[in-house]
């Protein structure tokens, strides 16, 4: 029998439900069905293999709530590569500590301030194997020695490779407020039940649709994968705002969400201000 992963979790997942919407983009609006986002994720996966990317090959990742920070996480699982994912708020020590400590052979960035820093790193490792990715449209000004990404074109030829339970799916880092931050490994069998339990706990399905405004590299994120899994719509916001997400719950008649204290408190206050209807949750 074959062994439960990560990778076939969500490869099943994104199959399953064909037509049914997936993700929605908020206030933009842009939307994939999981048959487009299949899609885009297996062409995305082409072009990661080609660099490379595949089993024990780590792929960094520093990019904002967006269609991209979604299409390429998953990229990175389907390749059964492991991923770094890195938040945008990140400080440039943080940052330069878990690159030097992770050695991703591939950083993906969408983020000015995080330039430098990364220019840096690909230059100190003096090796042709390590490419930096630039993803256009995020307003952000790439050095020469940078690859702007382009989507492959034409028909591709996707030989994925197969995880085993043992490889290392992600490699997410600790804040680090009480120091240096710290890397936390999550196998492929490991992530994979995971997800499973999670679902049982708390079961979600195509009827669901969940908003998330929090960045979708830490907790959220895995939020997102197990809505991925059980055929959710899911609605990602740039970033929070309390009057847009009470909105939204309205407009989109949102059944789930994930939030932290801060939030909840800008929430109560909000409703002081404005009408609204939150009887879908």
């Amino acid at each position: 029998m074959q062994q439960m992963t990560f990778q076939s979790l969500i490869l099943k997942g994104l199959i399953r439900f064909g037509d049914l919407p997936a993700i929605t983009l908020l206030p933009s609006e842009e939307n994939l069905t999981y048959k487009e986002l299949l899609e885009k994720t297996e062409r995305l996966s082409y072009y990661l293999l080609r660099l490379g990317v595949g089993r024990g090959i780590h792929v960094a990742t520093i990019i904002p709530n967006s269609l991209e920070g979604v299409i390429f996480g998953l990229a990175v699982q389907l390749c059964g590569a492991t991923l770094v994912p890195l938040g945008e708020n990140l400080g440039t020590r943080e940052v330069n500590f878990i690159l030097k400590e992770a050695k991703p052979k591939v950083v993906i960035m969408a983020t000015q301030p995080h330039v430098s820093i990364i220019l840096e790193y690909l230059e100190e490792s003096n090796n042709p194997d390590v490419h930096i990715i630039g993803l256009p449209g995020f307003g952000v000004s790439y050095p020469e020695k940078f690859e702007v990404f382009q989507w492959p074109e034409g028909k591709i030829d996707l030989n994925l490779p197969i995880s085993s339970g043992e490889d290392f799916a992600l490699l997410s880092y600790t804040g680090g407020t009480t120091g240096t931050p710290k890397g936390v490994i999550h196998s492929q069998e490991g992530l994979g039940a995971s997800m499973i339990s999670a679902s049982i706990e708390d079961p979600l399905d195509d009827r669901d649709r969940l908003l998330l405004s929090t960045p979708i590299v830490h907790s959220a994120g895995s939020l997102l994968w197990r809505a991925l899994i059980s055929g959710v719509h899911v609605h990602v916001m740039r970033s929070f705002n309390a009057e847009q997400f009470i909105q939204a719950i309205k407009d989109y008649r949102i059944t789930t969400t994930f939030l932290v204290p801060t939030m909840l408190y800008r929430l109560i206050d909000q409703t002081k201000k404005m009408d609204y209807d939150v009887s879908s949750m």
